[in-house]
Formats: structure tokens, sequence, C-alpha cells
């Protein structure tokens, strides 16, 4: 219980409480302390029914020789999951048998008046908030309930002196209370602000009707909405959820025309940036749909809401939208990114075919065509076949730096350094921690090395120099980290092999001392790969003790660096290496989107420089091409293969 408890409380990406909680409940199926934390999971997911069974198991133990347990927690959670589920009369009792205890008196007790509102017994709501108040004099939801509780009564004086007491002890800005006092005064001053907050931030529009929904004060979400949409400048730019939830309210005090009126309305609002995040919401969303079914909006929506909570149901409800609307690429793309996360072989092949129908279903979204690339990236498809899609798209391609960064990777790696670099000059990119993935500087130095080595091999010794040194500083508009790049020993090595061409040896050999004396200082002088980990010193080295080697060769022939170079060469060593060392710390571990192709590649990769190194041609070439086939893209294995 503590290990899932520790989990859930750190929020950590890689491991779930689940797995420990039920492991317990295996052992002990009626164990409070894990009913409660699974029925607090599924709460959290809106997965009301389950969360109500988990909370009635750990009801039952407590209340097995106790009429009222010393635990009240899953007594208030038990009436959150059946409040939830519409089943107000059971909740209420739940609420109240929760109420006796101190810790849960305040939450309970409003709860307990937020249903007695929605029963317009607003008489004995007043008494519940009252003694949620009495509990904690901070809550201020539990203000605004209680001044529209007196707005009921008939006592505007008292509502309007407890709404300016609750702005001052707790929140001036909260829009509830700036709706109540607009409800009773209709003050043109309080109207202004009220609703130019309400139509400018209108998520807190979505919250206020939340409010209103969850104490069933129809009526009143009805006026407030209503007159939202009224103010607003631009009535294009109001926020479908809001004519979902008037839709909603009109419904439940029986105008089925207007409800009908408002979902249409709906339905046809911009679907940009609209992201429900309310659990009240999926009840919304689902009567909508089933006023009118063919909402395909609807339906995106709400995958778009249940997507964290309840994925499964959430590509149901993207695929009805798809089907609805064929043209909704939108859907198409959280469809490919929803089975990309799904375990199992056959779900890549899903995601990649709902990416491609939505860049060909036309006006795709530039951050497509990097998702896309991604996708074909993860399994294992082709570099000319990646290349191609994103030059055919080029024009869109380079409104997204991911997108573009890939090409440029891509261009590199099919030998057109050339149009790599000159991209790169023409393109300011947008770089913040973990704001995009493309490495800029490394893209700088990869195509400035692959186009030296091109000129080495062709004895352009010259040129090779010079891309040599530019490899490593690149322009203002890359906005590039400097100093640290994990292919400045590689360049140095080949910089002492260009000036040994050219007859300079003092030259050559002060490059090779220089690789020498950066790999004694060892990985965390910043040339280990970015966006790459690996197991054990062996691997992460491996690349630099090899040009280590060959610059040591270079300086004293007699040192062959054989017994190195067979180490390198041992990849099944390499291989248990990078699947069983130097484990990361379980706190800190990276969720992954998409299996690492380039780890499966680095084993044959490092074995190949040994191989390389001993003078095995033969075994190297086979090493390198292993590594290709398992990452296609593994730009290091292929300048390896081409400079043996």
């Amino acid at each position: 219980f503590l290990a899932g408890q520790r989990i859930d409380q750190f929020h950590n990406p890689s491991l779930d409480a689940d797995a420990y909680w039920l492991e317990l409940l295996r052992r002990d199926s009626g164990n409070v302390a894990a009913n409660t934390g699974m029925g607090l999971l599924d709460l959290k997911c809106a997965r009301f029914a389950s969360a109500e069974q988990h909370f009635r198991k750990a009801i039952d133990r407590l209340t097995f020789q106790f009429t009222s347990p010393k635990n009240a927690e899953p007594l208030y959670y038990f009436g959150v999951a059946l409040k939830g589920q519409g089943r107000n009369d059971e909740a209420f009792t739940a609420f109240y048998k929760a109420a006796w205890s101190q810790e849960w008196k305040a939450p309970s007790y409003y709860s307990l008046a937020e249903i007695a509102v929605a029963g317009n017994d607003f008489s004995s709501a007043l008494d519940y908030v009252n003694q949620s108040l009495d509990a904690n004099a901070l809550n201020i939801r539990a203000y605004s309930l209680k001044a529209a509780i007196l707005r009921h009564l008939g006592k505007q004086d008292e509502a309007l002196d407890l709404i300016s007491f609750a702005s001052r002890k707790t929140d001036p800005l909260d829009v509830r209370l700036k709706a109540e006092k607009w409800l009773i005064t209709k003050d043109e001053k309080i109207a202004g602000s009220l609703f130019t907050t309400l139509n400018t931030f209108q998520i807190t529009a979505q919250e206020t009707a939340a409010e209103y929904f969850n104490s069933g004060l129809w009526n009143d979400g009805i006026l407030v909405l209503s007159t939202l949409i009224e103010t607003s400048k631009v009535k294009s730019s109001i926020n479908p959820m809001v004519y979902y939830y008037l839709g909603y309210f009109h419904e439940k005090i029986g105008d089925a025309s207007k409800a009908s009126e408002c979902r249409k309305q709906a339905a046809i609002q911009s679907s940009e940036y609209v992201f429900p995040f309310q659990s009240e919401a999926i009840v919304v969303l689902q009567r909508a749909i089933d006023a009118i079914p063919g909402d395909a909006h609807a339906h995106y929506y709400m995958g778009n809401l249940l997507f964290d909570w309840q994925p499964d149901e959430a590509i149901g409800h993207w695929e009805k939208a798809v089907s609805l609307n064929p043209q909704m690429t939108i859907a198409m793309r959280n469809l490919a990114q929803a089975y990309s996360h799904k375990t199992g072989d056959e779900n890549r092949p899903k995601a990649i075919s709902f990416m491609e129908k939505a860049i060909a279903a036309g006006n795709p979204y530039p951050t497509h065509f990097a998702e896309l690339d991604r996708l074909y990236k993860s399994a294992g498809a082709s570099v000319p076949q990646r290349l191609a899609m994103l030059e055919k798209n080029q024009i869109i391609v380079i409104n997204n730096d991911e997108a573009l960064g890939a090409m440029i990777n891509l261009k590199t790696f099919s030998g057109k350094a050339d149009e790599a670099i000159l991209l790169m000059k023409n393109h300011i990119f947008s770089i913040w921690e973990g704001g995009n993935a493309f490495n800029t500087g490394q893209a700088w130095t990869d195509a400035h090395l692959v186009r030296g080595l091109k000129y080495f091999s062709k004895k352009k010794y010259t040129e090779a120099l010079d891309d040599f040194r530019m490899a490593l500083t690149p322009p203002e508009n890359l906005r590039a980290q400097q100093g640290r790049n994990y292919r400045q020993i590689q360049i140095a090595y080949w910089t002492g092999c260009a000036y040994d061409a050219l007859g300079e040896k003092d030259k050559a050999r002060q490059s090779w001392d220089e690789v020498i004396n950066a790999g004694s200082r060892g990985p965390r002088s910043g040339f280990n790969p970015p966006g790459r980990t690996f197991g054990n010193s062996l691997l992460a080295q491996g690349e630099q003790r090899y040009y280590v080697a060959l610059a040591k060769k270079r300086l004293d022939p007699s040192d062959n660096g054989e017994t190195l170079f067979r180490e390198l060469a041992d990849a099944g060593t390499n291989t248990v290496s990078s699947q069983t060392d130097n484990p990361a710390d379980p706190q800190f571990v990276a969720a992954r989107r998409l299996a690492s192709r380039d780890n499966q590649a680095m084993p044959h990769y490092i074995s190949g420089l040994g191989y390389a190194g001993l003078g095995n041609k033969s075994k190297a070439s086979e090493e390198f091409f292993a590594a290709l086939a398992a990452s296609p893209d593994f730009l290091s294995a292929k300048i390896a293969l081409d400079s043996l």
C-alpha cells in the first residue's frame, strides 16, 4: 500500500499505483486503504461505478463491528461516486454519515447543501452550507452557494453582505461571486466586468456553469450563459462547451426547442483549442450526443475529455466523429496518437494509417508531418520513404520546427548535406527546454561532418577542413547550445587526418592530442549523444574510446589498440550491458512515447567500430548494416560504413 501511495503522491510518469494496490487487494480483497486508493483513482478518471464498488468494500470492512467508523474518508467519496452517477438520494445518506467526522464535515455538508438546492429545499440547504462554513471558513464555493441560496430565499440584502464579506476574506476576483452579485443587482457596471471576464476567459465560464450544474440551478445558469453570448462581440469565438451547457440547462427545465437550438449552434462553432476538462461535461456531452446522434463535434470533444481517463472510450468517440465527418482531420490525428500509445504490433499500422488519412484529407497542420515521421521511424520505415513524404510537403513542413528538423536530418543522412545546411541557414528556430525534439546544433554538426567527409573521400582536404571547422560553430539563428557536442572528438580526429593528408604534420598531431586529452576527461566533457540513453560506460563511451584509440594509433603505430577494439567488437556484451547495467532512478524515468530503435542499433554500431579498428572490414560492414536494419536513419552507422 505504501509503495502505491508514494507513486500516486509523486505522480511518477513511468509507474502506476494501481498494480501495488491491486496486489494488496488480491491478498485481502476488503483492505480499506487499498480499496479507498483504487476508488480515488477511479474518481479521478470519472469511472464512478467502479469507484462505488471499491468504496463499498472499504465501508463494509469499516462498519463490520461499528455503526460509525472512525475513518469517514470512504463514506465521503462513496457519496461523490453516487452523486457522479446521478443517484442523489443515496449520495445524501453517504454524505450525512461522513459529516459526523470533523475532518470530513466541511466537504460533506457542502455536498449535502448542493443536493438540497437541486431538490429546491433551500431552507435545509442554508443550514447545511452554514455548517460547512463553520468547519472551513475559507471555502469560496460554499460562500457562492450560500449567496445563491439566500437569493432564492428572497434575502437579497443578506446575500449582498455575504458576497462583500466573502470577496474580502477569500478572492475579490472570483467570477462566481460576481455572477451572484449581478443576479441580485443587475448592475450594468458589474455586468460589464463579469461578462468581459467570461468572454475573455471562457474556461472560467465553464467552471461557473459546472457549479450551477452541480447544484441544479438551471435557470441561474441559463441567465448567466445566455447573457455571456448576448454580450459577446464575436459570436464565432464562443467556446462550443458554453452552448452545450446551455442546451443541457434548457433541457433540464423542459425547453426542448431551446436545448436543440443551443446544441445545433455548438456543433457549428470552431473546434480549435476546445478541450473539455470537467467530469460534469461528460453528462452534458452525452446528452448532446443522445439528442443529436450526428453531431461529430460532440463525439470529438468527448474523446478529448476522456482520453486521459478512459482511453478506449475516447478512441470510440473519435472513430465515431471521423465516421460522421471524414474531413475531421484533428480527430484522425488524435486516433493516430492514441493507437501509437497502445501496446501490440498491430496498433502501429493503425496509427500510421490514421495520420496518413489526416494528411491526405487536406489542410493538414504542419505538426502532423513531424508526428507522422516519428511514427514512420518507430515502424522502421526507410529513409527514402520518410524523406519523400516530407519533401513533397516542404511548403507546409517548414512551418514546424520539428518537422523541418526531421527533414534536415534525413537530407543529411541521404547525402544532401548542402540542402540541409541551406535550410538551417535560412530559418530561425524556437528553442526552449522540452519544447522541441530537434537538436539544431547537432544537426548543423552532422551536416558539416557528412559534407566534410565527402570532400575528404574526394581528396579535397582543404574543403573538408573548412567543414570540420564550421561543424562546431553553429550560426546564431539556430540558437544552439555552445560547447557540448558528442561528435567533437570524432571531428577532431578527422581534422587531424585532413591536416596529415595536406602534409601539415604538427597540426595533425595537435588535433590527435586534442582527441586523446578530451577522451581522458570522460563523458562529462560533453560528448554523450543527446536524446539517447545507453546502459553502461562501455556503450556510452564506445564511440569516444574508438576515436581515442585511432588517434593513439596515428601518433604511435605500435599502439594498435587491439584489446580495446576486441572489447568493442563484443556485441553480446554490448547488448547485455545496454539492457541491465546502470538503471535510471525510477523517480526520474521519463515516460517513453515510442520504443527507441536507436537503442537496438547501438550495440551493433559499437561492435562494428571494434571490427573496423581490428581491420576486419567484412564483419564491421555486417554490424553496421545490422545497426541500420534496426534503425534505418542511424547516421553514425552510415558515416562509419561510408568511411570503411
